[in-house]
């Protein structure tokens, strides 16, 4: 009954859901787009999620928060410590679709003459990797030739991360989508404006980018939608991050070449620690020390 306890509170603190309007379904929700609207998708956790806890957005952005304040590092050393891992993982998971649905609903909007490009927080570092990821899944986008050239050559708003455009997906590395969108219509008016859409719908799983996108929508100028999509953390199970730790420390130790733990081997070792206390992470990089919770959860 001990062990049941432990696997139960580690599952009730990691299962955040906002309590703000979301959506069970991209396929559902795009009916009503027309030629030359946009709608902007992201990847990870809204096309496609890992099969395992480690990797998934939860874990990349707790983990840097943790980095930031535990190791007090800047955010751009926080990345920089963290990127072996998360390009590791990210190159050898083998995603699945969250929505099979979904190759259809693309195909349909392509031919309705929608324009489909995806909006990633990953880096342009990885982009042959995710874009062979996403050949294989069978998910394509669909942007006119202009349109591409455009983007290719597209000046970026200023900022330390490193976006890019290739193949119908921006890498934003982690910069500010809202921002890059704005930055995309204000660029596109002089010279682009037959490209400007009727309408803007996007989907991101994550409530930042959903902020993001928010705090720019007064300004385009143009009707557009952000919406919250969650199945993905509804579908593919509860995200614990302990068990993403296991799997990140597993991965490590093993020189970030797999194979991977799954999430049963790591709530296995989880369990066979004598001590059900608060797992934090120590001063060394990619360890984890089991520590009474009573010294660091009085509650």
């Amino acid at each position: 009954m001990r062990w049941l306890f432990c696997a139960l509170v580690t599952i009730s603190v990691f299962n955040g859901v906002s309590a703000s309007a979301f959506t069970n379904s991209i396929c559902d929700g795009t009916t009503d787009l027309k030629a030359g609207d946009w709608l902007v998708l992201d990847i990870d956790g809204t096309l496609v999620t890992e099969p395992q806890m480690f990797g998934r957005d939860q874990w990349y952005h707790q983990r840097l928060e943790s980095l930031i304040a535990n190791d007090r590092l800047t955010p751009e050393q926080a990345l920089v410590k963290l990127r072996p891992a998360y390009f590791a993982v990210k190159e050898i998971s083998r995603l699945q679709l969250i929505e099979p649905c979904l190759l259809d609903t693309l195909d349909q909007l392509r031919e309705r003459g929608v324009y489909v490009f995806a909006l990633t927080g990953r880096s342009p570092r990885i982009a042959d990797p995710t874009l062979k990821m996403l050949a294989h899944l069978g998910i394509q986008f669909s942007l006119p030739p202009e349109m591409q050239t455009f983007l290719q050559n597209f000046a970026w708003p200023q900022s330390p991360r490193q976006a890019g455009f290739k193949d119908n997906v921006i890498f934003a590395d982690g910069a500010d989508k809202g921002l890059i969108i704005d930055s995309i219509l204000q660029q596109m008016r002089p010279s682009m404006s037959r490209y400007l859409p009727g309408q803007i719908r996007m989907y991101d799983d994550t409530d930042r980018s959903i902020a993001q996108y928010n705090r720019v929508i007064p300004a385009l100028g143009i009707v557009a939608t952000a919406i919250p999509f969650r199945p993905a953390s509804i579908r593919t199970g509860q995200f614990q991050m302990a068990v993403a730790e296991v799997q990140m420390q597993n991965f490590v130790a093993h020189g970030m070449k797999g194979p991977i733990m799954t999430d049963a081997q790591a709530v296995q070792q989880l369990l066979s620690h004598q001590d059900c206390g608060v797992l934090l992470l120590s001063r060394a990089p990619y360890e984890l020390t089991p520590q009474a919770s009573k010294a660091t959860n009085p509650n």
